[in-house]
């Protein structure tokens, strides 16, 4: 047993040695194939790099050839360019002595005739004013035509411009200018030409009975309302709801915060109460909100803000009595009528026709005038002549006082008119003995 034993021992001994040989010789086979394959990338490495060398070679030999052919071709241009500039010289210098002999007899032909057209450039100065005064009237009809305003008939004579430079004075220092006189005077056509002189937007408004606070500062428009449920969890349930009035702004508001210049026409005819929200906007600049429910309770004017006023006299029908606390913050200008001489200017320019007719129009309209004032009525205004000129030229009527067309026409031009100071039988007989008389 014990042989046996010992018998076994030595066959596994050997069985481990074999093993651990097996083993060093794998090792010593991978390591050579490993090292076989170093020197042979190493091999390729050297043979690439000497391949690119000789590539470069190459290269560097051909680009070193075409550098010569591009020389010696340089070369031959450089010598086929100066010989042409010498024989262009010399054809250039041939010319530039034929050129500066005619040259010469040109330059005197020039100098008498600059002597002789001396005379004529002095007098282009004034095609450069009437060029100015054509760009200063398109300027104005431009901007005129952004704040929406025509005034195409309308005439300016020396007594508007000055009664405009001196409104425009006390607008500068920011007073209300009030233009005030009868019917037919052209008051709200002054405002609006006034109004004009300044680019900034117009706004106007026109004074009646029924005009009220909200139509100056605004007021509710509707009602708008959000609600809100929440039930994210199932045990609470929220329910939110909330109704706010629509605001809406007046057409005054907006005028006093951007800086427009507002023309309040005829505001005798609205009542004293609407017209005591201004009395705080003329004297200290401020626009009350009072009843509007705003978070803000006043508006602050702009420094460009301007506002003019006109108004009929107080016997007028529809005219209320203003207060003396408002006229007595506005500058007040009474317009009257012209003489009998810019009527007929205005007539003539407005209408189109010739002067003797408009002679004609304006005479029988005074002379009607003056009999409505011994009866202490209005008579017919401005208004009947421009109507009577305008009415004629665009039908082909004769103005003449014979002229049966031409009388029928100013009877039923004037007839309302004349009617209520002398009577309607009455009327159409006198204004035809007017027109006999002329």
């Amino acid at each position: 047993m014990n042989k046996d034993s010992e018998d076994e021992k030595d066959q596994k001994s050997n069985g481990d040695k074999q093993k651990k040989q097996q083993s060093n010789d794998d090792k010593q086979n991978q390591s050579n194939t490993s090292s076989k394959k170093q020197s042979s990338s190493k091999k390729q490495t050297k043979s690439d790099q000497s391949n690119t060398k000789e590539k470069k070679s190459q290269s560097s030999s051909k680009s070193s050839e075409n550098k010569s052919e591009k020389k010696s071709d340089d070369t031959k241009q450089s010598k086929e360019s100066q010989s042409s500039s010498k024989s262009d010289d010399k054809s250039s210098n041939d010319k530039a002595k034929s050129d500066s002999n005619k040259q010469s007899s040109k330059e005197n032909g020039k100098q008498s005739k600059q002597q002789s057209s001396k005379g004529k450039s002095d007098k282009k100065p004034s095609k450069t004013k009437d060029e100015s005064s054509s760009k200063e009237k398109t300027d104005d009809t431009s901007s005129r035509s952004k704040q929406n305003i025509d005034l195409d008939n309308f005439v300016v004579t020396s007594e508007i411009e000055d009664l405009v430079e001196r409104s425009k004075q006390y607008l500068k220092a920011r007073y209300p200018v009030h233009f005030t006189g009868p019917a037919g005077v052209g008051k709200t056509s002054l405002a609006l030409y006034l109004a004009s002189q300044y680019e900034q937007p117009v706004l106007f408004l026109q004074g009646n009975h029924e005009m009220n606070n909200v139509d100056l500062i605004g007021g509710a428009n509707g009602f708008s309302s959000s609600k809100t449920v929440d039930n994210f969890i199932r045990s609470v349930y929220k329910h939110e709801e909330r109704v706010n009035e629509n605001w809406h702004e007046g057409h005054l508001v907006k005028a006093v915060k951007n800086g427009y210049t507002v023309i309040y026409d005829e505001f005798t005819r609205s009542k004293p109460e609407t017209n005591n929200l201004l009395l705080s906007l003329l004297e200290e600049g401020i626009l009350p909100l009072y009843g509007t429910k705003q978070k803000d309770a006043f508006v602050r004017a702009h420094p460009n803000f301007k506002i003019i006023f006109t108004s009929n006299p107080e016997e007028y029908a529809g005219v209320y009595q203003s207060q003396d606390a408002l006229r007595d913050r506005l500058i007040t200008l009474e317009l009257n009528r012209g003489s009998t001489e810019t009527e007929i200017k205005m007539v003539q320019e407005r209408t189109g026709i010739e002067e003797d007719e408009a002679k004609v129009i304006v005479q029988l309209v005074e002379n009607i005038r003056k009999l409505c004032e011994k009866e202490e009525v209005q008579g017919p205004s401005f208004r009947g002549s421009v109507m009577i000129g305008e009415i004629a030229r665009q039908n082909d009527i004769e103005i003449k006082a014979d002229n049966d067309d031409f009388i029928s026409l100013c009877k039923d031009v004037l007839g309302a008119s004349v009617g209520r100071c002398l009577g309607k039988k009455e009327a159409k007989k006198k204004i035809a003995d007017e027109l006999k008389k002329l």
